[in-house]
């Protein structure tokens, strides 16, 4: 989903005004780092409360609380001390990350419900 957020649907709001700060060079280490620690932290915070409960709506809500509470700090302190950075980017990386987070641990949530 990051994938096709960045190279897609977000390309053009986040290039004029940040364009400068993005690494042109992918760095897939450190992605797999980030996606390995983001997927155990949804675990521990969402899903295993969610299984508890045997409530997908708590997958769903935990979710979007962890990517909000995960993705904030970073962006607001970015919109606070970046050059380039806006409100407009802010609202929408947190918006996307909140809403993703929120789909990705609904949809692990029903798939290992469903297989398990």
């Amino acid at each position: 989903m990051e994938g096709l957020w960045y190279l897609g649907r977000a390309e053009r709001p986040y290039q004029r005004p940040i364009g400068v700060l993005l690494n042109v060079q992918f760095d897939a280490l450190v992605a797999r780092f980030f996606c390995l620690r983001y997927a155990l932290g949804a675990f521990v915070f969402a899903l295993r409360p969610a299984f508890a409960a045997i409530s997908w709506m708590l997958a769903l809500r935990a979710g979007a609380m962890y990517g909000f509470f995960c993705f904030s700090p970073p962006n607001l302190t970015d919109l606070a001390v970046a050059g380039g950075n806006t409100t407009l980017i802010v609202a929408l990386d947190i918006a996307w990350r909140t809403f993703m987070s929120a789909t990705v641990c609904t949809l692990s949530y029903l798939a290992a419900r469903r297989f398990v």
